[in-house]
């Protein structure tokens, strides 16, 4: 019986493999190792469930389950979705900086799913929100997330104003940190040429290895 239940929870705790840092705390891992050994299946899974929530503060599961399901969208849709509706019923509890994030990251893999007009809604969300917060990357990507999936007038709008917030963000950057922003895959959908800067990366100024590791945050949008 206990080895049909730990293979029937393998995939699941595959799932927290990137909370195995935290999952090594060994009181709280004691607890679920009990559940497991002496509980039933639902019982262990609501024992990993609140020991992900209890030690992961910034609600990262969210956000992964979201990213995932952008990912599996287009070759397994079922999972896709349920990913999905795991993502969305944590919403309610998420702080708005987090919740933001979700909405966005759902709104890709609904783009992902072929399912514009819910990405569309999704994404007006984010931007209402990020507007009134000043959470000006988020809008950035979500601007640039509706240029992709808008045409005629709302398209221009958004690549206008997403424009303007790019270059916002390069203003004032070393030009290897302009570069590294600039490259990001959803800026492509605003058509912001990075032409002038590309020589910085002909001559060697900046790795492929540093493009993949730098990062610029807005000063002015730390989390509430």
């Amino acid at each position: 019986m206990l080895i049909l239940l730990a293979a029937s929870l393998a995939l699941f705790v595959t799932g927290l493999l990137p909370y195995r840092h935290v999952l090594d705390q060994d009181a709280r891992l004691a607890e679920v190792l009990a559940v497991i050994e002496t509980g039933t299946q639902g019982e262990a899974r609501v024992a990993l469930d609140s020991t992900v929530y209890v030690l992961d503060p910034e609600r990262y599961l969210p956000m992964v389950q979201a990213l995932l399901a952008r990912a599996e969208a287009s070759t397994d849709r079922g999972a896709a979705r349920a990913l999905m509706t795991k993502a969305k019923a944590a919403l309610p509890d998420l702080p708005v900086p987090r919740r933001t994030q979700v909405q966005l990251a759902l709104a890709w893999a609904l783009v992902a799913l072929g399912e514009t007009a819910a990405a569309q809604q999704m994404a007006r969300t984010v931007l209402q929100t990020a507007g009134s917060r000043g959470f000006r990357l988020v809008s950035l990507e979500a601007r640039s997330l509706m240029a992709n999936i808008t045409d005629k007038e709302e398209q221009k709008t958004h690549r206008a104003v997403g424009q303007e917030l790019a270059r916002d963000f390069t203003n004032g950057l070393a030009p290897d940190m302009a570069l590294a922003f600039m490259r990001r895959p959803f800026l492509k959908y605003l058509d912001y040429p990075i032409t002038a800067l590309d020589s910085l990366d002909d001559v060697g100024e900046l790795s492929d290895d540093d493009l993949l590791e730098t990062e610029v945050a807005p000063k002015d949008s730390a989390p509430d």
